[in-house]
């Protein structure tokens, strides 16, 4: 059988396990995410693109630190926790910010299709 049904979406899986925190230790969180609502996704997006221009001009190390910082609390909160804050906080920030357009790509309403692949040199808008 052909057609869109619950098996066409990918589910929100994540194994954050395979990373080192910052003290050397394996980061902690695995799972799968809950299907965040619509006003969630927006809240985010909005947030999201927020930080993203506080970070046009060339960022000092404390003003990364604190976009991290809410990166994580506001991922915590489109996903209900699952991973949690603290699980998002201890990954190294190149996997929490792939996590989060990963996460973004899922969620996009003007992206392709959850589950497909992107051709190459095909640009992911926020929201």
């Amino acid at each position: 059988m052909s057609g869109f049904s619950s098996a066409s979406l990918s589910r929100l899986d994540y194994d954050f396990t395979g990373f080192k925190a910052s003290d050397g230790s394996r980061c902690k969180g695995k799972g799968v995410g809950p299907e965040p609502s619509a006003e969630a996704i927006t809240d985010f997006g909005i947030l999201y693109g927020e930080l993203l221009q506080g970070l046009e001009d060339t960022p000092d190390e404390d003003k990364l630190k604190t976009a991290f910082s809410a990166l994580a609390q506001a991922l915590a909160e489109l996903t209900q926790g699952q991973p949690s804050e603290e699980e998002l906080a201890a990954l190294p920030p190149r996997a929490l910010a792939g996590f989060a357009r990963w996460l973004m790509g899922e969620l996009n309403p003007k992206g392709l299709a959850s589950g497909m692949r992107r051709s190459p040199g095909t640009k992911t808008s926020v929201c």
